[in-house]
């Protein structure tokens, strides 16, 4: 999201590049902070209410890190509570899998990286956007003034991804296509979790076991099928 900052005018590109030494050092130091409680995060193949209704069934305090799609969810819960909570899910036919993280990110518990990241964006140039950017953690488009912005960011971290309602909300805004650009190509596959019924096309630029320049050439094709303008001379 930080990359479409700066695709979409809200940060430099060319400053928000430099300054990625910077950024890595305030991941850094969070890393070695003893003071941050350790916490246990689950990657969990059932939809938030669900997997909500049935960890109070055993009592144990979670939270909903990433709300992806409605068939998964990733939630934060205290080391302890990471068997018996995995337990509980797969006794009920429910796919849990233990992520090789250990701190309670995107929860109210990971506030201390706010602090670091309120200084490290107030370091460069903030503008408002030139093209609309949606915050997968509002699920709403990003503010237009600087200091509302910096505020958005720097609560990254300490607030859930909205992923499933981001889309939802782009989606009655009036997209249709949705594009992923990074690796793997998961993403492509919760939209169409999400939009499951609805027409929309969902693309993925990048997949596992194919071919980069094929997968990237088909992308390229599916757009031209739907009449996106491109310049292909790159090609």
């Amino acid at each position: 999201e930080w990359v479409a900052m700066a695709a979409s005018g809200i940060l430099d590109f060319d400053e928000f590049v430099a300054s990625a030494p910077r950024l890595s050092a305030v991941y850094g130091g969070l890393s070695g902070n003893r003071d941050i409680p350790r916490a246990a995060m689950l990657a969990v193949g059932a939809g938030r209410d669900e997997v909500i209704r049935f960890v109070s069934q055993i009592e144990r305090t979670v939270h909903i890190a990433n709300d992806n799609c409605p068939h998964q969810v990733v939630i934060v819960v205290e080391h302890a509570d990471a068997e018996p909570v995995t337990k509980h899910l797969q006794a009920r036919g429910i796919f849990v899998e233990r992520l090789p993280y250990d701190r309670g990110y995107h929860t109210p518990v990971f506030t201390y990286i706010c602090e670091p990241l309120h200084k490290y964006f107030s370091s460069l140039k903030i503008s408002s956007p030139k093209s609309l950017l949606y915050s997968s953690t509002t699920a709403k488009p990003y503010p237009k003034k600087p200091k509302d912005i910096l505020q958005l960011v720097s609560e990254t971290f300490a607030r859930p991804l909205l992923f499933r309602d981001t889309i939802e909300a782009m989606y009655d805004a009036g997209a249709r296509i949705f594009l992923e650009v990074g690796p793997r190509g998961l993403l492509t596959g919760f939209v169409d979790d999400i939009l499951r019924g609805r027409p929309h096309t969902s693309i993925a630029m990048n997949k596992q076991k194919k071919s980069g320049i094929a997968t990237l050439h088909n992308a390229l094709a599916m757009l031209a099928a739907l009449h996106v303008s491109m310049d292909l001379k790159p090609l």
